[in-house]
């Protein structure tokens, strides 16, 4: 089986352990360099593009037996430009070869093609369109574009893995972890034994909580948690190993460069120790607004000037090793004892001894720049994942205000060709619509076909997939908090915006005036 006929199996699967028997069959029987690409793509490794979207939908245009607005019609139809020039040039007549490896061969194709000119990238792509069958030109538009969504989350791979490796699947979620480059021993690799080395400076996967419910009625006893602030930040490992310092995100990267401040502020902490914890942004030991932390994120080089303008510092939450003793398995009570005895900031525990005392708390967490309360059941161990009757995320209340729809665009996958993608505005002083945040959930499918029919009738104008449209419906929407912004021209960033509803009975909408009163506190400072 090469990647092709994985592909075609995951997309007939319906149950869990259909897709990880044939994910594990793959990975034992495909050729190992398939194998390891194959597994490196699924788990959403980040690839350099060797083919941008926009020299490939170029090429569809120019070869497109028919005007533009006709091709960029069926692109806005069908709403991934991968499958749009898989369905309009590839062969349906053309057997597929679902045998012979194809991963290495089509990535060394793509490397090549990224040194040519768009019209020598023309004339190769234009041969293998013709050469594939539908489903094999798909997955090598999204291989040269960057990577693959296929409906196999993580979990599921690592399960399949570790059927075919016989290791535990705890491990292997670990040293999945690791930095690693596709080679023919990958397998053999993931199958070592454990030595001191890994055990002590790899990343561990994380322990996630669920959302909790005051209605519950199966609330935990107050003297079997503990209560702390929910800070806004950024998840983070601090490792700890023999004169090496690291920083691991829980989005599996590893972020120690963007970090340098607090690299050197851990630097007294034990070797072969591995802290969880959040970066914050502070400021006389006030944490700032997130988008004060995405300031430092995702680059490649922080200046002085960076880390004096946004401080970094890491919030210790749990101790998962100390001196290469692993303490997962500990209550949370005994772990939170060791991690209080190390020169490392933590999260406060709040003292509190009954339900109504927390809910009280919760309610004024804005006041300490926080956005809610996390619940921890002090016998519970660190397990990865979200596992019940560990931790629990107590969030505020959202935040509301009432928006106009200025601009919308067609979605992605099932909301292909109906434009879900809504950009909203508030009024300022002058009564001008000032575009404030964008939304993509909230309205149920009736609600979308309906407004897309009233999208199409009411477009003054078009901008390539974007429709600009009167401005007459409005929705409320809901988000978790509001801080300043200088990249936005209404001045505000919204956090985790999403439409409530469509309100039909209402004619004015929230000025920006309105919306500035509801900054954080640490905003106004």
């Amino acid at each position: 089986m090469n990647f092709i006929g994985l592909f075609m199996a995951l997309d007939k699967s319906h149950s869990t352990n259909s897709k990880v028997n044939h994910l594990e069959h793959f990975f034992r029987n495909a050729d190992p360099l398939e194998a390891s690409w194959g597994a490196f793509l699924l788990l959403g490794y980040p690839r350099k593009r060797k083919i941008s979207h926009s020299i490939l939908k170029k090429i569809g245009i120019n070869i497109f037996q028919g005007p533009e607005w006709l091709f960029m019609e069926c692109y806005s139809e069908v709403g991934d430009l991968a499958e749009t020039l898989s369905l309009l040039f590839s062969n349906n007549m053309h057997p597929i070869d679902t045998v012979s490896p194809v991963l290495i061969k089509w990535i060394n194709e793509h490397t090549r093609l990224s040194m040519l000119s768009v019209f020598e990238i023309e004339a190769t792509v234009k041969k293998r369109w013709h050469q594939f069958n539908p489903t094999a030109a798909f997955l090598y538009n999204k291989l040269a574009t960057g990577g693959f969504r296929i409906g196999v989350s993580r979990g599921i791979i690592s399960k399949a893995l570790s059927q075919a490796t016989g290791i535990t699947r705890e491990r292997i979620e670990e040293r999945l972890l690791e930095k690693w480059i596709p080679n023919e021993n990958w397998l053999k690799h993931l199958s070592r034994p454990v030595d001191d080395s890994e055990f002590n400076s790899s990343p561990l996967p994380f322990c996630l909580s669920n959302s909790f419910s005051y209605s519950n009625k199966q609330k935990p006893s107050t003297d079997k948690i503990q209560v702390e602030f929910k800070w806004d930040g950024m998840r983070a490992q601090i490792i700890i190993g023999q004169n090496n310092y690291r920083i691991w995100s829980r989005g599996d990267h590893d972020i120690s460069h963007q970090f340098p401040d607090i690299l050197e502020s851990v630097k007294n902490l034990p070797e072969n120790t591995i802290i969880d914890g959040e970066i914050l942004i502070l400021r006389e030991g006030i944490p700032q607004p997130f988008q004060d932390l995405q300031s430092r994120m995702n680059r490649k080089y922080v200046s002085k000037a960076l880390i004096k303008k946004y401080p970094a510092y890491f919030r210790a939450y749990d101790l998962l090793r100390l001196k290469g003793v692993d303490f997962r398995l500990f209550p949370l009570r005994d772990r939170r004892m060791a991690l209080e005895n190390l020169p490392i900031d933590i999260s406060k525990i709040l003292q509190v001894e009954t339900w109504d005392q927390i809910q009280k708390v919760r309610d004024k967490a804005r006041e300490f720049s926080a956005e809610g309360l996390m619940i921890k059941n002090i016998n519970s161990k660190y397990l990865s994942g979200r596992k019940a009757n560990t931790w629990w995320k107590w969030k505020l209340d959202p935040l509301n205000a009432d928006l106009v729809l200025i601009y919308a665009q067609p979605g992605h996958g099932k909301r292909a060709g109906i434009h879900s993608d809504y950009t909203l505005a508030a009024q300022d002083h002058k009564n001008r619509f000032v575009p404030v945040t964008k939304c993509y959930s909230g309205l149920t499918n009736v609600e979308l076909k309906q407004i897309d029919s009233w999208i199409r009738k009411n477009t003054k104008d078009k901008f390539g997939p974007v429709r600009q449209v009167e401005p007459c419906l409005i929705f409320e929407i809901a988000f978790d908090s509001i801080s300043l912004s200088h990249r936005r021209k209404c001045g505000l960033a919204m956090r985790f915006p999403r439409i409530i509803r469509w309100r039909k009975d209402k004619t004015d909408i929230t000025t920006i005036d309105e919306l500035k009163l509801l900054l954080d506190q640490g905003d106004k400072r």
